[in-house]
């Protein structure tokens, strides 16, 4: 199975110049000897947010990728499993619960969020809500490093 697999794999990919990493040899292929250590493994590739472009340059700090459609792909694939799940225990209800009473507030300041700002901004003072400044790198990744083309 892991043979018709990769054949499609390069099949897909192997032709394509932009994707030079794409190689027979280059293909893990192995037998699962621990269903768990795959499944976790699995999971943690499925969902790696940034991709370096170049794996060459894993030292640079601005050589990270996000590309969206392929995590949409992994995403859609991945919804309904049960992939993830809490852990712990179950606190016991407590059932002296205080009841608290209803106040309705008339007097309120109204924000909105302006994201050329990154922040709320209050409507009648201009008032920045979080003060939030974002760095260049975020900035850099969002703006120039979000591949969102659907192939």
């Amino acid at each position: 199975m892991v043979d018709i697999l990769i054949e499609e794999w390069l099949a897909l990919r192997g032709n394509a110049k932009k994707y030079k990493y794409v190689s027979r040899s280059a293909q893990d292929a192995r037998p699962i000897t621990n269903n768990v250590k795959a499944l976790i493994e699995i999971v943690k590739y499925g969902s790696k947010i940034f991709t370096r472009s170049d794996v060459n340059k894993r030292a640079e700090k601005n050589n990270s990728n996000v590309y969206a459609a392929a995590l949409n792909n992994i995403f859609n694939a991945m919804k309904g499993l049960r992939i993830f799940d809490r852990f712990g225990f179950d606190l016991q209800k407590e059932n002296n619960i205080e009841k608290t009473s209803r106040s309705v507030i008339k007097d309120f300041d109204e924000w909105n969020f302006e994201i050329n700002k990154f922040d709320w901004i209050n409507n009648e003072s201009d008032e920045r809500l979080s003060k939030y400044i974002p760095l260049g790198q975020l900035l850099d990744l969002l703006n120039n490093r979000v591949d969102t083309n659907i192939e």
